[in-house]
């Protein structure tokens, strides 16, 4: 017995399945199932896959807040091991910028920094997403779901 996941042409991310064994002998039901959850990764993983982010309540000025809290790194990963460029990176959150900052060395164009700031304020809760475009055929975006907590 053998069981396939196949990953959707969606962008990947996490699924939550069973597995079902059956016999002939009792066709009603399943004898067992299991449980299967996961994450599906493309040639390109982000690590943490997604985020959330507690701005601080430090008031409505900007320069109160220290550079650390209005700032978040994801690590954007081969796992293939192999070179990739990235095209470009893009956010809905209103207020985020987003940038790609290749690592060099041994790791260079198969690990990135995507830098995440605010360079405004956010003034409610958000759900939204960071785009990364690729040029890999099996996974042109890859999608970094963001939750954005204020406490006002």
């Amino acid at each position: 017995m053998y069981v396939t996941v196949r990953r959707p042409s969606d962008p990947p991310g996490p699924f939550n399945g069973k597995v079902q064994i059956w016999t002939t002998n009792e066709m009603g039901r399943p004898v067992q199932s299991i449980p299967v959850s996961g994450e599906i990764q493309g040639e390109l993983a982000a690590i943490p896959p997604r985020l959330y982010w507690v701005i601080p309540d430090l008031g409505t000025n900007k320069s109160d807040y220290p550079a650390e809290a209005l700032t978040r790194k994801i690590e954007l990963t081969s796992v293939l091991g192999r070179e990739v460029k990235l095209k470009k990176a893009t956010s809905d959150i209103p207020g985020m910028s987003v940038r790609i900052v290749p690592k060099e060395g041994q790791d260079a164009g198969k690990r990135f920094d995507l830098v995440l700031a605010f360079d405004e304020l956010p003034q409610a809760f958000t759900n939204g997403k960071v785009i990364v475009e690729t040029p890999l055929p099996s996974l042109p975006k890859l999608e970094v779901p963001i939750t954005i907590a204020v406490p006002r």
